[in-house]
C-alpha cells in the first residue's frame, strides 16, 4: 500500500528497519532483565559451596553479545520484509481478485518458513517436554536419607587438630551437641564431616587378603567421619551390620561402614561383613 500511495524504497526500508530494530531492542531490554532477576534467584536458591557461583553476573562480554544479536535480528527481519515487498506485481494486488498476489517461488518460500517454524516449534516442545520429563524423575530418585525438617551448619573449630581422635575437638563437639540436643523441638542431632552428595574427602583403599593391585590403579572411595546418632538424624536405614555406639571410641579397634553400591562393587556375591579394609590415604589405618 505504500508503494502504490508513492513512498520510495529507502523510506520503506528506513520504516521497516526502525519498526525491527525497536522490537529487537525492546525483546534483548526484557531478556537482559528476566536473565538478571535469574541469576539473582539461581544465586540465592544456589548452595554456598559451588566454587565462584558468587562472582557470576553479566558483564560488558553478555552485554556486546546481546547488542551484537540485536542489531543482527533488526537489519535481517527488517530486510527481509522490504526486499519482498519490492517484488510484488502491484496491478494484481490491486486488482479484485480472491487469488494470491504472490508469486509461485514466494509462496514455496512462505511455505518453506512456516514449514521451518512448525519444526522448531515441535523440537523445542519435546525437548521442553524431556527436560521436565527429567527434572521430574530426579525429584523422584531416593537420596538414602531424609532431608525433611534437617538443619545443617557448619563448624569451624580453628585451634583444633584436624586429627578425627584429637581429645580437644572430640570434647568441644560432644559439648555442642550436648546442648543442641537440649533445644526444644530438636530430636536428635549429630556430626560428619561433610554432608551427603556435597562430595568429601576421598582416600583410596585395599582390601586386606586381596592380591595387592598396580601402583596408581587403587580403588578410591569418599569417607565419612560420623558419630553413633548420624543415621537415627538422618533417618539412613541400616541394611545389616551394626551402627557405631559410643564403644568406637579413639582406642577401640576401627570400625567403619560402607553403602550398598560399594558392597556390589567389591563384594559381588560375597559376605562384606569382617573384611578389613586399609586406606592408604588415612594413615593406613
Amino acid at each position: 500500500m505504500r508503494i502504490a500511495l508513492g513512498a520510495s524504497k529507502s523510506r520503506i526500508v528506513s520504516q521497516l528497519l526502525t519498526e525491527s530494530v525497536v522490537l529487537a531492542t525492546i525483546g534483548s531490554a526484557l531478556g537482559l532483565l528476566v536473565a538478571n532477576l535469574a541469576l539473582r534467584i539461581i544465586i540465592q536458591l544456589s548452595p554456598g559451596d559451588v566454587p565462584r557461583l558468587q562472582d557470576a553476573s553479566i558483564d560488558w562480554r553478555v552485554l556486546a553479545f546481546t547488542l551484537l544479536v540485536t542489531a543482527l535480528t533488526g537489519v535481517l527481519f527488517g530486510v527481509a520484509p522490504a526486499l519482498q515487498a519490492f517484488n510484488v506485481d502491484l496491478q494484481n494486488s490491486l486488482r479484485e481478485s480472491r487469488r494470491s498476489s504472490l508469486t509461485s517461488a514466494q509462496l514455496r518460500v512462505r511455505s518453506a518458513l512456516v514449514v521451518s517454524e512448525i519444526a522448531l516449534a515441535l523440537i523445542l516442545l519435546a525437548g521442553a517436554g524431556l527436560l521436565t520429563n527429567s527434572f521430574v524423575r530426579l525429584l523422584r530418585v531416593p537420596l538414602g536419607f531424609n532431608p525433611q525438617k534437617l538443619l545443617t551448619l557448619q563448624l569451624f573449630l580453628p585451634e583444633a587438630s584436624e586429627s578425627a581422635s584429637d581429645t580437644r575437638s572430640s570434647q568441644v563437639i560432644s559439648a555442642i551437641l550436648d546442648r543442641v540436643r537440649t533445644v526444644p523441638g530438636v530430636q536428635s542431632a549429630s556430626v560428619v564431616n561433610s554432608l551427603p552428595i556435597a562430595g568429601g574427602v576421598a582416600t583410596d583403599f585395599a582390601i586386606v587378603g586381596r592380591p595387592p593391585v598396580k601402583s596408581g590403579d587403587e580403588p578410591s572411595a569418599d569417607i565419612r567421619v560420623i558419630d553413633s546418632a548420624y543415621f537415627r538424624t538422618m533417618q539412613i536405614p541400616l541394611l545389616r551390620g551394626r551402627e557405631f555406639s559410643s564403644r568406637d571410641s579413639a582406642t577401640a579397634p576401627k570400625a567403619m561402614l560402607i553403602n550398598q553400591t560399594m558392597a556390589d562393587k567389591f563384594w559381588l556375591g560375597q559376605d562384606p561383613l569382617g573384611a578389613r579394609v586399609t586406606m592408604l590415604d588415612w594413615d593406613h589405618r
